[in-house]
């Protein structure tokens, strides 16, 4: 019979999460991992394996996570598409520039950290994006298909504008974070489905 877990899987990666989210990459030394995550040096390590192996679970679940409600946001509003889109990333602006936001994105905390360095935080992020543009694209095909999105209009284009454009509002909002200013980038954006 299989020895339980003496710790929660799950729980040990959302602080695991936290840490990394809170120090960056480069800052989360294995002692504040360890610290943070409440799991003994040993456990760490036979769970996770090393830092970065850790890092890789971290990031993968958290951009799961943030496809998920992407997705959410763009299929399974009522109502029209184009006001899914805008609210979609309204919501983004929200998460971005609301209380407790001071730590910023985790993805875009790491793309701005580690970037192209580690090949496999590339590729993890670069399927992040190219999965919001897909689903950004089949949401203005749908609009296209309804009528509210004009059929000329290249739904590629838009879509890699519309991530282009919410990447931009997270690292905007480390540097200015008046909402406002943000909310019309969103809405210049949106005026593109018109």
């Amino acid at each position: 019979m299989a020895r339980p877990r003496e710790f929660e899987f799950e729980e040990a990666l959302q602080k695991a999460t936290e840490v990394f989210w809170s120090l960056g990459y480069g800052g989360a030394s294995v002692d504040e991992l360890i610290k943070g995550t409440g799991l003994a040096r040993g456990s760490l390590y036979k769970a996770f394996g090393d830092k970065r192996t850790l890092f890789l679970m971290v990031m993968d679940r958290y951009v799961d996570q943030r496809l998920r409600l992407y997705s959410k946001g763009l299929f399974q509003r009522p109502g029209p598409i184009k006001e899914a889109i805008r609210q979609t990333m309204l919501d983004h602006v929200k998460r971005a520039t609301g209380p407790g936001t001071e730590r910023g994105c985790l993805v875009t905390n790491t793309a701005t950290e580690i970037g192209v360095r580690d090949p496999d935080v590339a590729l993890l992020l670069a399927r992040m994006f190219r999965r919001m543009e897909e689903l950004f694209a089949e949401a203005i095909a749908r609009g296209k298909a309804a009528g509210e999105i004009a059929a000329s209009k290249d739904e590629r284009a838009i879509a890699r504008f519309l991530v282009l454009t919410t990447q931009g509002v997270r690292v905007m909002s480390h540097m200015r974070p008046d909402r406002q200013q943000l909310v019309q980038a969103v809405e210049m954006a949106v005026s593109l489905l018109s």
